[in-house]
């Protein structure tokens, strides 16, 4: 990455000095042109130079924001290989002693993003990013960039209005001197030849200093703004690289820790479902067959009470009655058993559903807390 960015600055410095080099050439030109308008032309051309300035610095400070990248990025890797490289080498810190060391200061473009990440992995010793979150980050690593290039191409833009200005002040020069000398020719005496004929030539030279005043502002701002549109364009694809470098990254660790995470809370919701399955079938097993129990028993009482009624005379019918009132009761006894038993298994299904709705409950708001607490602390870092 490093050396793909030095290609696009060497590319910017090749068409600066190149344009050096048409400027020594043809300077006697380019000095007849600013001599037309030196007020305009020169305003063009200190701006001009101050884009160069603005591209040149945007691509310079890339080298100290390629630094931190590498940094946070090796912070990670020691921080994700930590155990293994414990086993293997248990004093692999100190020979890192003796590597040279990461100097760099506070990065511009990355910003919060470096902070962010950074503080995370000192702090928990991980680090885990869902994908809203890393979109989050890299949203705001672009909104950096074009706030880094906008001024670039606000004097680009300029370059060109300017440009444009000079036009149209050449031109009004010239239609006024145009009108002007018109205007003397039907007022010149003409008993002198020769000096109507030098007065003319001297009026004439009015309209030429309008058209050299148009011609060299535009051509001035012109082609300002193409070498600044060029410059421009090495930088962002030099920008771009650290862009895509930074994306790929964080989209590694997200699928890394985000799919693990994702995945451990989908097995825990899918042993709870079982367990919470196999409780319910089991008790609806059992009240089934206690439901088939009772019925039986009250039929086969019912078959033998009757038929002891027509045996019995009215002695045995009053004792048959009594019988029946404690079998009733007895029935009722069991009736009641069987209801309880029915809402003990409807007060467990509910409390199974509401352990259900609770676990997703906390699950639901792990994610959403985990989703929302980075990219909250961007955008605070973006306000901030």
């Amino acid at each position: 990455m490093r050396k793909r960015i030095q290609r696009q600055i060497l590319k910017m410095m090749i068409v600066f000095l190149g344009t050096l080099g048409l400027v020594s050439w043809q300077f006697e030109f380019i000095w007849t042109g600013i001599t037309s308008n030196i007020y305009l032309n020169s305003i063009i051309i200190s701006l001009f130079f101050f884009g160069i300035t603005l591209a040149f610095s945007s691509a310079f400070r890339l080298k100290n924001e390629e630094l931190a990248f590498v940094a946070l990025q090796e912070s990670y890797d020691d921080i994700k290989f930590e155990e293994e490289r414990s086993k293997n080498a248990p004093y692999w810190r100190h020979y890192r002693c003796l590597e040279p060391g990461i100097v760099f200061t506070k990065p511009r473009l990355l910003g919060h993003v470096f902070d962010l990440t950074y503080e995370k992995m000192m702090r928990t010793r991980q680090i885990t990013i869902s994908i809203g979150t890393m979109q989050s980050l890299v949203s705001e690593f672009k909104t950096k960039i074009v706030e880094d290039r906008a001024m670039l191409q606000y004097v680009t833009g300029i370059l060109v209005f300017l440009g444009l200005i000079g036009t149209f002040i050449g031109l009004m020069d010239m239609v006024g001197s145009v009108g002007g000398i018109i205007g003397s020719i039907a007022n010149m005496d003409m008993s002198d030849p020769t000096a109507a004929f030098t007065k003319l030539i001297q009026d004439l030279q009015a309209p030429l200093v309008g058209m050299a005043t148009g011609f060299s502002s535009s051509l001035f701002g012109l082609f300002g703004s193409l070498i600044l549109g060029l410059l421009g364009r090495f930088l962002a694809e030099a920008t771009g690289i650290l862009r895509g470098g930074l994306e790929s990254w964080l989209s590694s660790m997200a699928d890394l820790d985000g799919d693990r995470d994702e995945a451990e809370h989908r097995e825990a919701v899918l042993d709870l479902l079982e367990a919470q399955h196999e409780q319910l079938a089991a008790m609806h097993h059992s009240m089934q067959q206690l439901a088939q129990v009772a019925a039986h028993g009250a039929h086969a009482q019912r078959e033998a009470l009757s038929v002891l009624q027509g045996m019995a005379g009215p002695e045995g019918v009053k004792r048959l009655t009594a019988k029946k009132d404690g079998e009733q009761a007895s029935e009722e006894g069991l009736e009641q058993a069987v209801s309880a038993g029915f809402s003990d298994m409807s007060r467990a299904m509910e409390s199974a559903f509401i352990g259900y709705a609770q676990l997703l409950h906390r699950s639901m708001a792990m994610h959403d807390k985990s989703a929302s607490s980075p990219e909250v602390g961007a955008r605070e870092g973006t306000n901030g």
